[in-house]
């Protein structure tokens, strides 16, 4: 019987994992699945409960922090609590350009005494 609030989302892709920590550490891991407030990744080394994570992949950031760590393999299994989620930032990038160019102001004319 599944138990989940949301059901999860199947995925295979490599995305970026920065621990922020001080100094914040960086490495390569798997998103397993994902869910409106969850995640499943696969990482290299273990890493403790609470900690706070940024997941970069191709065109979103995830933030959240490690709810379980356990054996899988070669490397571990870790459950992430979303807490916030960019998505499509290609598109946020280009209505930032966008508003930057609008924010600039007018050149001005010169004066001529």
């Amino acid at each position: 019987m599944e138990r989940r609030a949301e059901s999860r989302i199947p995925f295979d892709c490599p995305v970026r994992v920065t621990l922020l920590s001080s100094p914040p550490e960086q490495f390569d891991g798997i998103l397993v699945n994902v869910s409106g407030r969850g995640a499943r990744l696969r990482v290299p080394r273990r890493i403790e409960c609470d900690a706070a994570l940024r997941i970069d992949l191709d065109n979103a950031m995830l933030l959240g922090e490690v709810c379980y760590c356990a054996n899988d393999g070669d490397g571990y299994g870790i459950g992430v609590q979303l807490e916030h989620s960019l998505l499509n930032l290609a598109e946020v990038l280009r209505r930032r350009e966008h508003l930057l160019e609008e924010a600039e102001p007018a050149p001005r004319a010169s004066r001529r005494a």
